[in-house]
């Protein structure tokens, strides 16, 4: 991917010192994540696991109604297209990131499905 991403997240430790993390620090903070801010392009994704929602593009806002506490649900994943004109699997490789709220105690999931140019979102969920 051309754009480099930023992800600022917020710890319960540390509430009110936001830090700027890599994509791959994530599993390893996410029980402790209150809030998370993954910027690209001109799209911007929030998270809040205390209040259970997502904004998306700083006007969309989805709350989730789970009964128990809640941590980050996160995964990225590759997805391959190839096209009848090219030879190369490179150019026609595309990212799609998974980002959500999962239930501790049952593994209940509500998810959000970004496209790599973040322009293409989908949600989805598994209660």
């Amino acid at each position: 991917m051309d754009d480099p991403h930023e992800i600022i997240v917020t710890l319960q430790d540390q509430p009110t010192e936001p830090c700027v993390v890599q994509f791959s620090e994530l599993f390893d903070l996410r029980d402790n994540i209150v809030t998370m801010m993954h910027l690209w392009n001109s799209n911007s994704y929030y998270v809040d696991v205390k209040r259970r929602m997502f904004i998306i593009n700083g006007g969309r806002k989805i709350v989730v109604n789970f009964p128990k506490e809640c941590r980050l649900f996160y995964r990225r994943r590759n997805q391959f297209e190839k096209g009848m004109n090219s030879n190369n699997w490179a150019d026609n490789r595309k990212a799609n990131w998974l980002m959500g709220l999962e239930d501790k105690e049952t593994g209940k999931l509500v998810f959000l499905q970004i496209a790599e140019d973040g322009h293409v979102w989908a949600w989805a969920d598994k209660l």
